[in-house]
């Protein structure tokens, strides 16, 4: 038990530090540094050590370093990029190290197994409420699917008002894991990006359901359709139009803003959202008129399109409607 409470509380100082270095970084950056901030940054290796960090990531972080602290202006901004991003994930992983240990392994370590379990049963019974925290995921899924296109804080705002108080870091966790498991789609990031979250297109069965709100796809673009439509005196607006192989069935049209060329026949995966709508939409708000029969297949007007592997990589975006706004009650 001594050894927990010594990981806990190194957890909480590890914590703290990274607040510091995260702040001496910056103040590099702005060459108002000072001997400190070399202290400071020479204890990040052991704490990338301690939250099990791979050993290339642990490398990249000596490699950065070492320039900050040698010349600033020598070191580029996608590795001083790559080095917050790192310390950001740190900062979770030990936010994730101490909320599991002071609570769940805690009590396990003082308490007999089958006390803790009926103590829990007694607790849930009393307060009417379920620890099981399957069950909060389950909620999150839920929300997801109910009210697309949301970023987790605002879902995790959400919850702690109507569902149970809960730290962002369990909401992020169970985004991880219900995106890992195939049961959601999260567009965007990594830091200073929303993420946003959506169904995962495989998993919706009557996409009806979604006509008119915000949807997310992944998938590689399989053909350029736009010569298989003409426009009427309606047309308003200037679309360029793809097939999206995201393996379900139908497939999706996706529109990007005419000219918007993307390359055909890489397998490269890209990942977008919009708003979906059916292919009748396109006739009767937007003035396009199919040549051929596309009549199954529904419609994204796409808002954001970026590399799947490269969330940073931009191939098109609706500088009006990029930023989602929240559909969550209020």
């Amino acid at each position: 038990m001594y050894k927990l409470f010594s990981n806990v509380m190194k957890a909480n100082v590890y914590l703290t530090k990274l607040e510091s270095i995260e702040r001496a970084v910056l103040r590099l950056l702005r060459k108002r540094y000072c001997n400190e901030d070399f202290e400071e940054l020479n204890q990040l290796i052991n704490i990338l050590e301690f939250c099990d960090k791979p050993i290339s990531e642990i490398e990249l972080a000596s490699v950065v370093l070492e320039g900050l602290m040698r010349d600033p202006e020598s070191v580029e901004e996608e590795d001083v990029q790559s080095l917050l991003q790192l310390i950001h994930e740190c900062k979770l992983d030990l936010e994730l190290f101490i909320e599991h240990h002071t609570h769940t392994d805690f009590v396990s370590s003082v308490v007999p197994r089958e006390e803790y379990e009926k103590y829990l049963a007694g607790l849930e019974s009393f307060l009417g409420i379920s620890t099981e925290r399957v069950n909060l995921r389950d909620r999150i899924l839920e929300i997801i699917y109910e009210y697309p296109g949301n970023y987790i804080k605002s879902i995790h705002n959400f919850i702690s008002k109507r569902v149970i108080e809960v730290s962002y870091t369990t909401v992020w966790k169970y985004v991880n894991e219900l995106e890992e498991l195939g049961k959601i789609l999260t567009i965007g990031g990594p830091q200073g990006n929303l993420r946003y979250c959506f169904p995962n297109p495989k998993e919706v069965r009557n996409r009806k359901e979604y006509y008119g709100k915000y949807f997310g796809i992944q998938g590689v673009i399989k053909e350029r359709i736009t010569d298989y439509f003409t426009t009427s005196y309606k047309s308003q607006s200037f679309y360029d139009f793809y097939i999206v192989n995201s393996d379900v069935v139908p497939e999706i049209i996706l529109t990007v803003g005419y000219g918007t060329r993307i390359k055909l026949g890489s397998k490269v995966e890209i990942k977008a959202y919009g708003l979906i709508q059916s292919i009748e939409y396109l006739k009767e708000s937007e003035g396009y008129i199919p040549k051929t029969d596309f009549d199954d297949l529904d419609v994204l007007l796409g808002w954001r399109v970026t590399l799947a592997e490269n969330e940073r990589e931009v191939l098109w975006a609706d500088v009006y409607n990029e930023e989602l706004k929240q559909t969550l009650p209020t």
